[in-house]
């Protein structure tokens, strides 16, 4: 609470307590991968497993269990992928 005081914004400090808490990222921001509906959320409609997609968000796992699907968005051309 006192980096909130200190004007710290916010979603940095719920991704350290989200890591304080044992939790861990599930993708990083910019991220290139394929679509995994299980995993991921398609913010804009239209992916199929397997498509091609970049991380707007990451998502969350608390041990084997997914607490946040990382949110995602078509790519325009499929490069540098990483399957997964």
């Amino acid at each position: 609470l006192r980096q909130l005081e200190r004007g710290l914004h916010p979603i940095a400090v719920m991704k350290a307590l989200a890591h304080n808490l044992g939790m861990t990222r599930l993708h990083d921001e910019g991220e290139k991968i394929t679509f995994n509906p299980f995993q991921n959320e398609d913010t804009v409609g239209g992916l199929i497993r397997g498509d091609p997609c970049e991380v707007t968000h990451c998502g969350w796992r608390l041990g084997n269990n997914l607490i946040a699907r990382a949110k995602v968005k078509p790519l325009d051309t499929p490069t540098d992928v990483r399957t997964g």
